[in-house]
C-alpha cells in the first residue's frame, strides 16, 4: 500500500497505472514496484528477448487473473468476465504475432478437440516450438469456465487452461 508506506512513486509509474489495460502485480496494493507495470510492456520485454534469442526453448507464461479483494483495505479489483478475457487475449495478440505463439488451436490442429489432439501427442516438437511462447490460465474451474465459455474446445483462445483429465 503505497500511500500507507509514504512511498515516493515515479511519475512514469503513475502515468502507466492511469492508462487502460492490464497491469502486472502479484498482489495489488502490496507489490506495486513491478519491473514492468503494464501487461503489454512486460510482453514487449519478453518479445524483445525472444527475438534476440530466436532458438530459445518455449517460454510458458502463467496467468493468474486476480479479481475481488486481495487484502483487507485494498483496492477491489474488477471481475474477469468474458469481455475481460477477450481483452486479455487481444493484448497478447497485439504484442506477440501468431508465429511467436503456441495456442490451443495450434495444438488441436486437425483433431476435433484439443483433448483428442493431446491424446494423440499433437504437441509441437521442440524444434517446432523453439522461439515460441505459450500461456496458461492458472485458475479454478469457475473462472476457467468463463474463459472457455461455450466453446467446444478452446477455439480462438490464446491460453491453455487447468482442467481435469
Amino acid at each position: 500500500m503505497a500511500a500507507k508506506t509514504y512511498a515516493v512513486l515515479d511519475p512514469a509509474w503513475t502515468r502507466a497505472m492511469e492508462q487502460p489495460g492490464f497491469k502486472t502485480m502479484h498482489i495489488p496494493d502490496v507489490d506495486f514496484r513491478s519491473s514492468c507495470i503494464t501487461f503489454k510492456d512486460c510482453l514487449a520485454i519478453v518479445r524483445g528477448w525472444s527475438d534476440a534469442h530466436p532458438r530459445h526453448a518455449p517460454i510458458l507464461i502463467l496467468i493468474n487473473a486476480k479479481d475481488g479483494a486481495t487484502i483487507p483495505g485494498g483496492v477491489p479489483l474488477l471481475s474477469y468476465d468474458e469481455a475481460a478475457y477477450d481483452e486479455l487475449d487481444a493484448e497478447v495478440r497485439a504484442v506477440l504475432p501468431a508465429r511467436k505463439l503456441i495456442t490451443p488451436d495450434d495444438v488441436q490442429g486437425r483433431y476435433p478437440t484439443l483433448r483428442e489432439a493431446l491424446l494423440h501427442d499433437n504437441w509441437p516438437l521442440l524444434g517446432e516450438a523453439r522461439g515460441r511462447i505459450l500461456f496458461a490460465l492458472d485458475e479454478p474451474p469457475v473462472k476457467v469456465a468463463v474463459y472457455r465459455r461455450v466453446r467446444h474446445s478452446l477455439e480462438g483462445r490464446v491460453m491453455f487452461i487447468n482442467t481435469d483429465e
